[in-house]
């Protein structure tokens, strides 16, 4: 009966068709990574219901690209976007995924495959994270608070904002996106805003070293906005402590830790933009009224 169902799905699956691959990072240390990218293709599904949206992970968790483009051959498809699910060009997106994306070509070559464009620096995501920043000073979005001090309606004082990312080789990222999106978010909060930018690892731009900086400049309350997808490592083992340790050095001001980025359809929106880019997907049909 198994045998049958799949040569069922293979004789009505369009010959030649197009899939999109929404390729993920992974990570073995949480299981968010793994449950937000779920819904995140959930959710890409919905904007594309003609085109199967198959999820794939580049490191830790399966499936792996090559188990989804040998999925995608069987059902008959013959093409298929593969969209990095990765906020800036580092290693990952200018070498690894490449390469890859090569190797799984010549496994497969029955599927031709594309690489998209990441997710990049967009003012969509910069609004999410100004609802982030407002989030956490009100104690909606925020991860559990540093010292103990939970945030309150009554706190007054000047805010500093630390948009920190995880951070890459400056051979392979040269940080000018994480400027971008300091220099945008400022525009977004107002003339009056304080944003330092930060780099969890293999960097001299820390959050101690941020929140320095904007206390220097008058900031009483230093949101650290982490610029990630998920809770994970470099959330837990590198920001957190980070957080910890400027409050400590900075007694006087109060520090929040606000949300990672986590599944939000701003990014949902984006990625339809980079899917259609390609030119391989068509056009989902508006929704009827």
């Amino acid at each position: 009966m198994e045998n049958n169902g799949h040569s069922q799905e293979r004789a009505a699956a369009p010959a030649g068709g197009v899939a999109v691959i929404l390729m993920a990072h992974g990570s073995m240390r949480t299981s968010a990574t793994e449950l937000g990218m779920h819904e995140v293709r959930r959710r890409l599904q919905d904007r594309f219901p003609a085109t199967p949206v198959k999820l794939a992970f580049f490191e830790f968790l399966r499936p792996t690209l090559e188990d989804v483009v040998r999925e995608a051959r069987d059902e008959g498809l013959g093409r298929a976007v593969v969209q990095p699910y990765f906020l800036f060009d580092g290693k990952e997106i200018t070498i690894e995924i490449p390469e890859e994306i090569a190797r799984v070509q010549g496994l497969v070559p029955e599927v031709e495959l594309r690489q998209a464009r990441n997710l990049g620096v967009d003012d969509r995501l910069i609004a999410h994270v100004a609802g982030r920043v407002d989030g956490a000073l009100r104690g909606l979005s925020q991860y559990k608070p540093v010292a103990g001090r939970m945030p309150s309606t009554r706190d007054r004082g000047r805010v500093g904002v630390v948009l920190c990312n995880r951070g890459s080789r400056k051979r392979y990222d040269a940080g000018d996106r994480l400027l971008e999106l300091c220099a945008r978010l400022r525009a977004r909060l107002g003339p009056d805003a304080l944003v330092e930018p930060a780099q969890a690892e293999r960097s001299e731009l820390t959050v101690e070293a941020a929140s320095r900086a904007l206390v220097a400049a008058g900031a009483e309350r230093v949101v650290v906005v982490p610029y990630l997808h998920f809770f994970g490592k470099v959330l837990n083992m590198n920001i957190a402590p980070a957080v910890r340790r400027a409050q400590e050095e900075h007694p006087g001001a109060k520090f929040y830790l606000a949300q990672t980025l986590c599944v939000n359809d701003a990014a949902v929106d984006i990625l339809v933009d980079r899917v259609l880019e390609t030119g391989l997907v068509p056009a989902p049909e508006p929704a009827a009224v």
